[in-house]
């Protein structure tokens, strides 16, 4: 049986390929959430192309209103960062059409894609560092990191973080 010095390694790399597979891969549309509806027409969208296959669906009338106006659909989207419930209403005296969205509390788990490369100069020392964030469980993410310096120092280290 293998020792965990060489094991660890091979689950950690094995992670970070599905990661890496699953984002490049998935759907991406970014929207910061803060937890009401919000119309759609007020934010900024970020899309890269998807391919969407439609089965066979039953659509149900609602008794649902946002702001006094009744829910005429709704769909579910799944982001990078959260999911997200968007409805359309109507208005019945102008027959005026609105979108809206609202965020949806985070899985469990998910696979990320977060990059991230910098440069830091000090008093004596410049340093060049990268972060590439590739799994979420909770409010912990997994993470490798690498940096380079000038005094002839370099690591390259996972991370393990929690965010709140």
């Amino acid at each position: 049986m293998p020792s965990l010095k060489v094991l660890i390694p091979w689950v950690i790399a094995t992670i970070m390929l599905m990661s890496a597979l699953w984002s490049w891969y998935h759907p991406r549309i970014e929207y910061a959430p803060d937890g009401t509806y919000q119309r759609i027409t007020e934010t900024k969208w970020r899309t890269k192309q998807v391919k969407i296959t439609t089965p066979d669906c039953t659509v149900e009338a609602t008794d649902e209103t946002i702001e006094g106006n009744p829910v005429t659909a709704t769909a579910e989207l799944e982001t990078d960062d959260a999911d997200y419930e968007i409805a359309t209403t109507i208005t019945p005296s102008t027959g005026k059409t609105e979108i809206f969205i609202q965020p949806q509390k985070p899985g469990l788990f998910d696979f990320k894609d977060e990059k991230e490369l910098g440069f830091r100069y000090g008093m004596n020392e410049m340093e060049i560092y990268g972060r590439w964030t590739f799994l979420r469980i909770g409010a912990f993410y997994l993470a490798g990191y690498g940096e380079a310096s000038t005094d002839n120092h370099s690591s390259l280290m996972m991370e393990l973080s929690y965010r709140w």
